[in-house]
């Protein structure tokens, strides 16, 4: 399921910026991105987002600024400095130049001045940037809720749809295994002619070839997954993996009925049967 959250949060010297988004995901896939400074916080701050979503990819960010009174320290590495002159110099003088080192070339080179700011606390820290990060989830979560509403009302017109086709399936199976009595007492008929057989068994045999068209069972399962799927999904709580288990079981069962009737008009059903529930799948991808 998308989402979007920002939150700004801010101590004495620094101020943080922190941005959340999420897309759909099979399981919780948490990335976050944060100054070098500061990555040593990252465990707790990707604790706090896998408490909060339990599906989905989420993408964290969070930048750090200095405020404008925060005082910035500037340091001079002397050593290094010393070490670029002489080279310098050596290479004037191997070289026959008149012109003297210039102050300005030294100071140009990289890690002579070094501009910091102050030293960060993140022990102080931790608990203003969870803070933050509560602040921009609390946003994605509530985009995610507001989307999670739409998709609950369009699975719901999927389910009715597929619990119709059910209905209409199982009152064609029970014609259908009728008629395949009906028709198989008759070829058996034509087939012996004038000869003479217990006719309680070959009442047996047709009763047995005709069992294996039933889908009495497929049909009372679909029932019971369909029913178990309108309770799941209005609980307050995860169950975007036990949904998509769901349907993946309604397809089964839904296949086997398929592979068992051999009837043109049952197996009309079936298809549009298999289109709805496929449909269902792929918003309850979309389900944390």
């Amino acid at each position: 399921m998308t989402g979007y959250g920002i939150s700004q949060v801010h101590d004495d010297l620094y101020s943080y910026g922190v941005e959340a988004r999420s897309v759909n995901h099979k399981y919780c896939d948490v990335r976050v991105k944060m100054p070098r400074e500061i990555n040593g916080l990252e465990p707790p701050v990707e604790t706090v987002v896998r408490d909060r979503i339990a599906r989905g990819r989420v993408d964290l960010y969070i930048e750090c600024r200095a405020l404008p009174q925060t005082e910035t320290k500037i340091d001079t590495d002397l050593s290094l400095a010393r070490g670029y002159y002489d080279a310098f110099e050596k290479v004037r003088k191997e070289l026959g130049f008149e012109e003297a080192v210039s102050l300005g070339s030294i100071l140009e080179q990289p890690g002579i001045v070094k501009l910091s700011d102050p030293d960060l606390d993140l022990d102080g820290l931790e608990q203003i940037l969870v803070s933050g990060v509560h602040g921009a989830l609390d946003a994605l979560i509530a985009m995610r809720e507001q989307e999670g509403q739409g998709l609950e009302q369009e699975i719901t017109r999927l389910l009715s749809l597929a619990e119709n086709d059910v209905e209409r399936l199982s009152k064609l199976a029970k014609n259908v295994a009728a008629d395949k009595k009906d028709k198989l007492s008759l070829r058996v008929q034509e087939l012996l002619g004038d000869i003479e057989l217990d006719e309680g068994r070959i009442a047996q045999e047709i009763a047995l070839l005709a069992d294996k068209s039933d889908i009495t069972e497929e049909i009372s399962r679909l029932k019971i997954h369909l029913d178990h799927f309108r309770k799941m999904l209005v609980q307050d709580e995860s169950v975007g993996r036990r949904l998509d288990f769901l349907t993946q079981e309604m397809n089964r069962e839904v296949n086997t009925a398929g592979s068992k009737i051999g009837d043109a008009n049952a197996i009309q059903v079936v298809v549009n049967l298999k289109s709805l529930i496929e449909k269902v799948r792929e918003q309850v991808q979309n389900v944390e």
